[in-house]
C-alpha cells in the first residue's frame, strides 16, 4: 500500500512496552510513510533479481543493490500509475546515488538477474538525463503558467510530463518530443485531462483556468512537442 523509509531504532529495555507479545527482541525498528501507492502492491518474490530471504533476514536495511531490485520490480508492475512511477524513479535515482559496486556474495543477485539488472539501471540513467536536459532548457519554469517553484533557496523545481503517459494501456514514448515542463498544479491537470494543446497553433485550452485558457505554449527551439503526443492527449485523455 505504501513506500516507507528507515526513521530511526531504538534498544529494547522492557519486553512489556513492545505493541506484540513473543520473541527476543533487542531493537525497535521506526519507519515513516514516504508515498502511499494509488493501488496495492502484490510481491512476486520470484521476480526480484535477488534471493527473496534477503527481505526477511535479520539485517536492519536492504543493501543498497536489494533496494534498488526491489524499485525495478515496482516500475515494472503494469498497474503503476504514472504519478506513482515518477515518484518511484525520482527515490530510486536517490537509493542508486548512494550505492556500491554490485557484491557477489552468496545473497547478491544472479547472473541472469545482473544482466537484467544492469540494462535496467542504464534505461532509468539516460531517461533521467532527459528529463533533466529538459528542465534546464526552460529553467524549471512551467510551459503552461511560467511559474517557477523552488524547492531550495537557490534550487528550482519543475516536474516533466509525459503527454502519452508511459504506463499502460497508452505506453508513450520516453522521448523529449513527448514531454513537458509543468508546475506541480499543471502537472496534475495534465492528468486529469482539463488542460490540453492544440496540436497545430499550441493554444492552450484550459476547463476554468482563464488565466492559461487560450495562451500559446510557451516553447524553445531546442525542444519540439510532437504533434502525434498532443493529438493522444486530447482523444484519449482530455476531458474538454
Amino acid at each position: 500500500m505504501a513506500l516507507w523509509e528507515y526513521n530511526g531504532k531504538s534498544k529494547v529495555k522492557f519486553d512489556d512496552l513492545l505493541p506484540w507479545t513473543g520473541g527476543d527482541y533487542e531493537w525497535v525498528i521506526y519507519l515513516r510513510e514516504i508515498k502511499t501507492l494509488d493501488q496495492p502492491y502484490q510481491e512476486n518474490f520470484n521476480r526480484l533479481p535477488f534471493i527473496s530471504q534477503a527481505l526477511q533476514s535479520d539485517i536492519i536495511g536492504l543493501r543498497p543493490e536489494y533496494a534498488r531490485g526491489y524499485f525495478e520490480e515496482l516500475l515494472d508492475q503494469e498497474f503503476i500509475s504514472e504519478g506513482d512511477s515518477r515518484f518511484i524513479q525520482d527515490h530510486f535515482e536517490t537509493v542508486k546515488s548512494s550505492a556500491t559496486d554490485t557484491d557477489h556474495s552468496p545473497h547478491s543477485i544472479s547472473t541472469a538477474g545482473e544482466k537484467r539488472y544492469t540494462s535496467t539501471v542504464d534505461r532509468r540513467l539516460r531517461d533521467h538525463r532527459l528529463v533533466e536536459e529538459i528542465k534546464e532548457i526552460y529553467s524549471n519554469k512551467c510551459q503552461i503558467c511560467r511559474d517557477h517553484r523552488l524547492k531550495d533557496k537557490n534550487v528550482g523545481y519543475s516536474e516533466v510530463h509525459h503527454i502519452q503517459p508511459l504506463g499502460r494501456p497508452h505506453v508513450g514514448a520516453d522521448v523529449k518530443k513527448n514531454m513537458i515542463v509543468l508546475c506541480p498544479n499543471h502537472h496534475s491537470d495534465f492528468d486529469n485531462g482539463v488542460v490540453s494543446i492544440d496540436p497545430d497553433s499550441r493554444e492552450i485550452d484550459h476547463l476554468y483556468e482563464n488565466a492559461v485558457d487560450g495562451q500559446v505554449l510557451r516553447s524553445h527551439r531546442s525542444h519540439t512537442i510532437a504533434k502525434e503526443y498532443l493529438r493522444y492527449h486530447i482523444n484519449e485523455i482530455s476531458v474538454l
